[in-house]
């Protein structure tokens, strides 16, 4: 019997001033990483909020045939999250508005 061994990697969203070059890491490491034997890996696409990056990262990774699994982003779980461990994120530029408005147009809005 051989050994079966698991890469899980988790991507989630950019921080701001840190992740500038965030798509060219991922791609520089899938270029470069050599597949190692009885090894699977498997990316976490963690919660991503900007559509269009979780796009070019489904691209990159369908490009270099990695598999990945899929956590959606969804603006009711993020509204439920305690104050004191929010991040900071451009989706917090809207939360003023949940006052006013429909969380639902607000993710619309956001969506596109």
């Amino acid at each position: 019997m051989t050994n079966k061994y698991l890469i899980f990697r988790i991507l989630g969203n950019k921080i701001e001033n840190r992740t500038d070059n965030y798509l060219s890491c991922l791609e520089l490491l899938l270029e470069n990483e050599p597949n190692f034997e009885f090894t699977e890996k498997i990316w976490l696409l963690n919660r991503i909020f900007d559509k269009e990056l979780l796009r070019e990262i489904i691209d990159i990774l369908n490009k270099y045939n990695h598999k990945y699994l899929l956590i959606d982003f969804n603006i009711d779980e993020y509204m439920r999250i305690d104050q004191k461990y929010k991040l900071k994120s451009k989706i917090d530029n809207y939360i003023p508005l949940l006052k006013d408005t429909n969380i639902k147009h607000i993710y619309k809005m956001l969506s596109n």
